[in-house]
């Protein structure tokens, strides 16, 4: 009887070891997940406020640092407007001038059509292309030779068009033909190239060489130069002309050597997979603010091997300039 009752006692020890131990490993499997989610929520919450920090120094050298052909500020702590990557505490920032990006509410045709042929887009795409934002951003309902309204954007099964101008560049894929188009979208997105808002202008100083190829006469060869030219010395109107072999001062004001008004920002955290990105608009002289975000998109950060292999840390951002001060007003008797 003893022999049976302690062969029975010894499985049920084992058994009873064997829960024991999937209890013990379920529950600190539990912990440990605990423990990670609240680390990653730490982080999260840490990168937010870096954001946040990040965001109130720049609205405040926005709102009082200069701006000048080399950029915001002065020589030679001037902060370019060209897009480039500065650290700011624990956040990257990049500062873009808007009269460096191709207006799509401002330009006109031949302007775009010599953009969109930076993307290798065949002659009969570019106007199919060109055709169809026209008619999403005019007010009628008149359709283009090859472009398309309502009835178009029905029989495919898409929103109609909004039939006023572009909100956000993020706007253009819901234009009839724009997404499909897989050359806008490849190595350098058409959205990153772009923007919506009032300037006027193209900037040599700021603007990208596919964004000075839009300019008459700048073939990819005198676009290569003049962002050579312009590491050494901010250049102006009048040479931008000369290089184009002449013309493009007679014209409307399609070259401006100086900042616009408008500010595209994008700010990241190291580690974290998606940015903000916001246009800022300088109104010094509104009574309510000096400044107004315009619109504000988290978008996917896109790394990939290669950039992450040739990664370079940024430079830090300048410091602001000390700006004289005020003088103070006369007492009032």
């Amino acid at each position: 009887m003893r022999r049976q009752v302690g062969g029975f006692i010894l499985p049920l020890t084992f058994w009873i070891l064997a829960a024991v131990t999937v209890v013990a490993v379920f529950f600190a499997e539990r912990v440990q997940r605990s423990l990670q989610l609240a680390e990653s929520r730490q982080q999260l919450n840490d990168a937010q406020i870096a954001l946040s920090n990040a965001r109130a120094e720049l609205l405040l050298r926005l709102g009082t640092q200069p701006m000048a052909p080399c950029g915001m500020g002065a020589l030679p702590n001037c902060v370019a407007l060209v897009n480039r990557p500065y650290a700011l505490e624990s956040t990257v920032l990049q500062l873009q001038d808007e009269r460096g990006l191709f207006n799509l509410n401002q330009s006109d045709d031949l302007q775009l059509d010599r953009l969109l042929a930076t993307y290798q887009v065949p002659p009969d795409r570019r106007a199919n292309l060109i055709d169809t934002l026209r008619d999403y951003i005019d007010e009628d309902s008149l359709k283009r030779l090859n472009g398309a309204e309502s009835l178009e954007y029905r029989s495919r099964g898409l929103p109609p068009p909004r039939n006023q101008r572009l909100l956000t560049p993020l706007e253009l894929k819901s234009v009839d033909g724009w997404a499909d188009t897989a050359a806008l979208w490849k190595t350098t997105p058409i959205t990153e190239l772009v923007s919506v808002g009032s300037s006027t202008g193209i900037n040599p100083n700021t603007a990208a060489v596919q964004v000075l190829q839009a300019l008459p006469g700048v073939t990819p060869e005198v676009a290569a130069a003049i962002a050579e030219r312009r590491r050494l010395d901010p250049v102006s109107a009048a040479l931008v002309d000369r290089m184009a072999g002449g013309g493009l001062m007679q014209l409307p004001p399609l070259v401006i050597a100086f900042p616009a008004d408008t500010v595209r920002v994008t700010q990241s955290v190291p580690g974290l997979p998606w940015v903000h990105r916001y246009n800022v608009l300088l109104t010094p002289t509104d009574p309510v603010a000096p400044w107004q975000v315009v619109y504000f998109h988290r978008l996917e950060k896109k790394v990939g091997p290669e950039s992450a292999a040739n990664f370079q840390p940024p430079a830090k951002l300048p410091p602001r300039v000390v700006l004289p001060a005020t003088p103070a007003l006369p007492a009032t008797p």
